[in-house]
């Protein structure tokens, strides 16, 4: 049993065998839909601590074996030695050391999603601001152009006036 996946779909299969209602049964009694349940035994499926302590308090299973696979799957009765276990030390420390790297790998993975959006929204940024930039020099340009559209403007009446006066003084002349 190599997933938690996997241990959940034994413990289902512990408690309710190999029946076409195992799935509706366990779901029933975890208080979750059927199709979460599918999902808990699909493997590569993520299955958080909290639904394998919802698990382990509804069914008497080894939340230690649950979480890694060591160990037995059903949970052993309680002993009334007053003296510590050093095995179950050894577990908690070994359970941490299993899921340590884990939760490491899993904000290193967040880091790097925070990073790629940061990024990305910093592009549409920049990408934004040269746009503006654009727009900017295109409104600068077309005030130039009307300036000096303003100015020839008059300077082209003149012209126009002045040829249309030197064109009726060269047929006068030519007469």
């Amino acid at each position: 049993m190599n997933t938690i996946n996997e241990r959940i779909e034994k413990v289902r299969s512990y408690f309710y065998g190999n029946s076409k209602r195992q799935n509706t049964e366990f779901a029933e009694k975890m208080g979750a839909k059927t199709t979460t349940v599918s999902n808990w035994v699909r493997i590569g499926y993520n299955v958080g601590e909290g639904v394998a302590s919802r698990i382990c308090d509804k069914f008497p299973i080894n939340k230690i074996w649950l979480l890694t696979g060591e160990g037995e799957m059903l949970k052993q009765e309680k002993t009334t030695s007053p003296t510590p276990n050093p095995t179950s030390e050894i577990r908690c420390t070994e359970v941490i050391d299993n899921i340590f790297p884990a939760i490491m790998k899993m904000l290193e993975n967040m880091n790097e999603v925070i990073k790629t959006e940061h990024q990305e929204r910093l592009a549409i940024v920049a990408a934004a601001h040269r746009r503006d930039n654009q727009i900017d020099k295109l409104i600068e340009q077309h005030d130039k152009l009307i300036k000096i559209i303003g100015e020839i403007s008059p300077a082209a009446r003149y012209l126009l006036e002045n040829y249309e006066e030197k064109k009726k003084e060269k047929e006068i002349n030519s007469k």
